[in-house]
């Protein structure tokens, strides 16, 4: 009896440990109100899009990304500047490191189909999908780094992207992909990713240091 007892006490020992490493492991650098606010700006964006004149759909979404990336990165490199503690910094920099090629790969994609490789009608309707896509790449990228719902997020926007892609060449497809598929795809996964940043990581002792 008293050695199983031990063996329980050191396998929660163990736990603990575990649990202390992935705490210390985690990326903090990441806020909700920057995350949620690009959800915000999504959703705006696409209820706007219909009465802005004389823009087409991959020109506005571009615009309405830089603006949101803007917002997150810049409040990273603001957090990013004033840390003190190396380990912080490179945390930062790792998870940088994760999630910047799913980005440039979504601007290269960008600009070659747009560059005359595809019709611009045809790239528009593809472009939403493959953007949901990639970013759900990236955050899966992160995931080590982030809380473990990151990767229900990130599933959700792998889900999206194909259902986007799939009805991108639908019978009958044809000009540019509704306002709404953009808007809602990234409104409501960014409005997820806050969630889940707000409830494990902001919450959490080590945030609160």
């Amino acid at each position: 009896m008293t050695d199983q007892t031990e063996i329980r006490e050191a396998l929660t020992r163990v736990s603990e440990i575990h649990a202390l490493v992935l705490r210390q492991s985690r990326f903090h650098g990441f806020r909700a109100w920057p995350v949620a606010a690009t959800g915000c700006i999504a959703m705006l964006a696409a209820a706007f899009q219909p009465i802005v004149p004389h823009v087409a759909f991959v020109p506005y979404w571009l615009h309405v990304a830089a603006i949101a990336a803007t917002l997150c990165f810049g409040e990273i490199a603001v957090r990013y500047a004033l840390e003190s503690r190396e380990s912080e910094r490179r945390k930062t920099r790792h998870a940088l490191a994760q999630l910047l090629p799913s980005i440039a790969a979504g601007t290269l994609v960008t600009f070659t189909l747009c560059s005359g490789v595809l019709p611009p009608g045809d790239a528009a309707r593809l472009l939403p999908g493959l953007w949901a896509l990639l970013y759900a790449l990236g955050l899966f990228a992160t995931r080590p780094l982030l809380p473990r719902q990151t990767g229900f997020v990130a599933l959700g926007f792998l889900v999206a992207g194909a259902g986007l892609l799939f009805a991108s060449g639908g019978a009958g497809a044809s000009g540019d992909p509704s306002h709404w598929a953009m808007g809602l795809t990234f409104g409501l996964g960014q409005f997820g990713l806050a969630s889940v940043l707000r409830a494990s990581v902001e919450r959490s002792p080590r945030a609160s240091t």
